[in-house]
């Protein structure tokens, strides 16, 4: 099972992204724009997340958006949602990364309460921790449990352990294919059970040889790093 997951990990590049997870083509997390259509008075986005800042992400950056809903929730529920056809394998994602130092040896778990609307490939929350080489050293992004189709409202969880060799955490909700995402919150911390089960796709690998046998990042996505965000 965990040779399979290494597998798929390690061909995570199949999804058509062509740098390290949280970045676009040309290398950055892009500012999140936030077009709230025709109205007489114009919203603010207010994101309902204990994290910032969050920009977005894609494989292909002309086929994704994200805009806030504010005609029922004033703003709060972010919508990410595909522009025009897109291909299965592309995928967008509302992205925020930072320091993983503070968070060395301590369980963390990004909790997500999103629905999707006509998602032709599936959704999920992901994060990935990496050392300071970009080497991936944990990695989930639901694949195994992926949310498809129409969907109301739910909460999602990726649930994994620091290393002490994590320098960088990247994580968001992401889109693959065609659809959208509402993104109602999003919470990112120590995990709410310390006994919570880890969600990781990366295999096992002594403590003591955490630097020595890092995971290579996916095949692809190892030219570029996350920017640097001070917490």
């Amino acid at each position: 099972m965990r040779k399979a997951a290494v597998a798929v990990v390690c061909c995570f590049s199949a999804l058509a992204w062509s740098t390290n997870p949280g970045m676009s083509r040309e290398g950055e997390i892009q500012a999140m724009p936030v077009a709230t259509g025709p109205g007489l008075i114009s919203r603010t986005a207010k994101f309902n997340t204990n994290l910032d800042p969050w920009g977005i992400t894609s494989s292909q950056p002309e086929s994704y958006e994200v805009r806030c809903d504010s005609v029922y929730t004033n703003c709060v529920t972010q919508i990410l949602r595909s522009k025009g056809p897109v291909k299965v394998e592309e995928m967008g994602s509302v992205t925020h990364s930072e320091s993983a130092v503070g968070w060395r040896n301590r369980r963390v778990e990004l909790r997500a309460n999103f629905k999707t609307g006509n998602v032709t490939g599936w959704a999920g929350a992901w994060v990935r921790i990496d050392d300071s080489e970009g080497n991936a050293l944990a990695f989930d992004d639901m694949r195994g449990r992926p949310v498809k189709g129409t969907t109301g409202f739910e909460w999602y969880s990726v649930v994994l352990d620091v290393p002490e060799a994590a320098d960088r955490i990247t994580l968001g909700v992401m889109l693959n294919g065609e659809g959208a995402v509402f993104i109602r919150e999003v919470r990112f911390g120590a995990a709410m059970n310390e006994n919570a089960a880890v969600t990781d796709l990366m295999p096992p690998r002594p403590k003591n040889q955490l630097h020595a046998e890092a995971a290579p990042a996916p095949r692809g996505r190892d030219d570029l790093q996350p920017p640097v965000t001070q917490r």
